[in-house]
């Protein structure tokens, strides 16, 4: 599968639709950057972009996120004493994804979703998965929302390269690919506690072949004006069948600048 193609169609698919209306998208980015420099070195870039739109009876949403840290691994030779310093990449993720709604009614949609995710330290190498189903929304207040979604859908994934020793030498293999149907769950919360802080929380989580992801981004935000905003975010990413050496959960802490559209 030529998975940089599936990415840029899942971008085009979702921004085609909605081109005669780009005036009504809203949106925010987030941006967070840590660099250290001295006696060790390292580095940590995450972004995220969010946008929506809601032309009702439809609804649009379209998200993007990454993230890349680096670092060092200092040796020290004991013969020598020499010092050895070696760069070493320690995250380097990304993902895509996508939705189209339409209102039955003011409460209940139908919706389609696409989401692709390439990961270098996880369970996977990428994963592309598209699934179509109803949505609820089952709190629609001023200060508060919550919304729950179902689905079943399509799942594409590549598994990590494997290390086999047996028979030697030692070789690396990278095997198929592999396919399933799943179903999806959705939640997504929000709540204003004051007119300049918010609680987002939003599940995602996708099942099928035997195999559960789970992705939980939680994340309070106190706006400095009206476009600038700080947000402290919590994410985990649960992987149900890691292999040997790679844990199931990732956990990742941030604070970032966020910039309303």
């Amino acid at each position: 599968m030529k998975h940089p193609l599936i990415a840029a169609a899942l971008v085009a698919a979702f921004s085609i639709p909605c081109a005669a209306h780009a005036a009504d998208w809203t949106g925010t980015g987030e941006f967070g950057l840590a660099f250290a420099r001295g006696n060790a070195e390292s580095s940590t870039i995450n972004a995220r972009f969010n946008f929506k739109q809601d032309p009702d009876p439809w609804l649009y949403e379209f998200t993007a996120g990454g993230l890349r840290a680096k670092g060092e691994i200092i040796t020290v030779n004991p013969n020598t004493g020499a010092i050895r310093r070696d760069s070493v990449t320690n995250a380097n993720r990304f993902d895509l994804g996508g939705k189209v709604g339409r209102r039955i009614n003011e409460r209940v949609y139908l919706y389609g979703s696409g989401r692709y995710d390439r990961d270098d330290f996880a369970a996977f190498r990428w994963r592309f998965s598209s699934t179509v189903g109803l949505g609820y929304e089952l709190i629609k207040e001023e200060r508060t929302t919550l919304s729950s979604e179902f689905g079943l859908g399509w799942r594409r994934f590549q598994p990590v390269d494997l290390v086999v020793s047996e028979p030697p030498p030692p070789r690396v293999v990278r095997p198929d690919s592999e396919d399933s149907v799943i179903a999806r769950l959705g939640v997504d919360f929000t709540h204003q506690f004051t007119d300049t802080t918010d609680l987002v929380d939003k599940l995602v989580v996708e099942s099928g072949g035997g195999k559960t992801f789970a992705q939980n981004d939680l994340g309070v935000s106190v706006k400095i004006n009206e476009r600038f905003a700080l947000r402290t975010g919590f994410q985990l990413r649960y992987n149900s069948d890691a292999p040997p050496g790679v844990a199931n959960t990732d956990r990742l802490l941030t604070t970032n600048i966020v910039v309303g559209f």
